[in-house]
């Protein structure tokens, strides 16, 4: 009996999977944000110990990726993210039926180690299945969604925990993997064509050596890493702002993140249309503009205002549209330098986005946010860096001048 032929998926579809998986993992980063304050209460800790408890979920998500990647170019793409799905399932399940802080932190660092594989995946798949063109598309789709899902899964975690409890905030995220789960499993191809069977873990240290020697690699990710974990720091500071100091509900704040929200996404959107005309660069030039100005604006105000909801969203927004330029122009300049070694490459790239989130949302931790000025500083110090490593990594040496 003749096979029946495998139809091979559309573009649009592992445009899809790619949004799914990166929904997936910046989801359980934040959707349980507004519950924060609560959970103060009912494991018996303090702010600190809560806000630790979206870092050490950041460091198991970051981590992680480095090792999901390189075996994915051993194993192949699709059992691999099979398994770390699973545990990821297991995890939030977990998590949900915590009743002390160390069952909880527990069932969030194995929540982490399974949720790493989504976004290094997504990124390999891509780079497997796509041009560089359709790739640029691909991660413009996926700065918008990562974008929307800060602002949208604190909304959806707060009505959850207003309908039933906080619990069932988990237990969604559960439900969400499980779909994933059954969906890749049926229809995701293998999209590896030469798996590296020879690869061994001194192999895979000498590739992460190799990538992060070439000044502009380390450039893409240095600045994706700091604009976004700058941006991951201010939503998870965000329910103290919101919600303590100006009076929020916790399931209203989110609301007001997606004034900010739009302006991540009219970033992303420029910066498709710039990138085929001009380049990977040129962008993260403007991004740094843009957080420049943010930071002196938030200085200006202090000398003639408060604390408000509009001085804080205001000039977010001028910070997240240059965070918007960042993702797709960072992204596809980093993940085309090295196709061989995809898998590697994007690994790379999400562990250092996470690690940027862990970076920057545990410094806040430390603080109580009450004053323009501090936000204004905490964007200044990312302005620097970010300003620091396109200086040295991607900034082309001018020309000599002619005799």
């Amino acid at each position: 009996m003749p096979e029946t032929p495998v139809i091979a998926p559309s573009r649009s579809f592992f445009y899809a999977v790619a949004v799914a998986l990166f929904v997936y993992g910046w989801m359980s980063v934040n959707i349980y944000l507004p519950v924060l304050p609560e959970l103060e209460k009912v494991l018996q800790i303090g702010r600190s110990t809560a806000s630790l408890t979206v870092t050490v979920f950041l460091i198991g998500f970051s981590v992680t990726q480095l090792v999901w990647g390189p075996l994915s170019d051993r194993f192949g793409r699709k059992p691999l993210l099979l398994f770390g799905l699973a545990i990821s399932v297991t995890g939030a399940v977990l998590t949900a039926s915590a009743n002390s802080l160390g069952l909880f932190m527990g069932a969030r660092i194995l929540e982490s180690i399974g949720i790493g594989v989504a976004p290094v995946l997504a990124r390999s798949v891509l780079t497997d299945s796509l041009d560089r063109d359709h790739v640029s598309t691909a991660m413009a789709y996926t700065a918008v969604v990562v974008a929307l899902v800060p602002a949208v899964a604190p909304i959806i975690g707060g009505y959850l925990n207003l309908l039933w409890s906080w619990r069932s905030i988990f237990f969604f995220v559960a439900a969400y993997g499980a779909v994933l789960v059954t969906t890749c499993a049926f229809r995701l191809p293998e999209t590896i064509h030469s798996r590296n069977r020879g690869l061994k873990a001194a192999t895979a240290v000498g590739e992460y050596r190799e990538m992060l020697s070439q000044r502009e690699y380390l450039g893409y990710v240095g600045l994706y890493a700091i604009s976004f974990g700058t941006l991951i720091g201010y939503y998870a500071a965000a329910p103290y702002i919101f919600v303590r100091a100006l009076g929020y509900t916790p399931h209203e704040y989110g609301y007001l993140l997606l004034v900010n929200v739009g302006f991540y996404v009219l970033g992303a959107y420029v910066a498709r249309i710039l990138v085929p005309k001009v380049g990977t660069v040129r962008p993260l030039v403007f991004a740094i503009i843009a957080f420049a100005a943010t930071s002196i604006i938030f200085v200006v105000l202090e000398l003639f205002t408060d604390l408000s909801t509009l001085t804080v969203l205001l000039p977010m927004c001028i910070f997240i549209f240059g965070s918007g330029l960042v993702s797709p122009a960072a992204n596809t300049g980093a993940m085309t330098l090295f196709r061989d070694k995809a898998g590697a490459s994007t690994a790379v790239l999400g562990f250092a986005i996470a690690v940027g989130g862990a970076v920057f949302s545990g410094a806040l931790s430390a603080f109580h946010i009450t004053r323009l000025v501090e936000l204004g500083t905490y964007v200044g110090v990312s302005t620097l860096l970010c300003l620091a490593t396109y200086l040295k990594c991607l900034r082309k040496p001018m020309s000599p001048a002619p005799a």
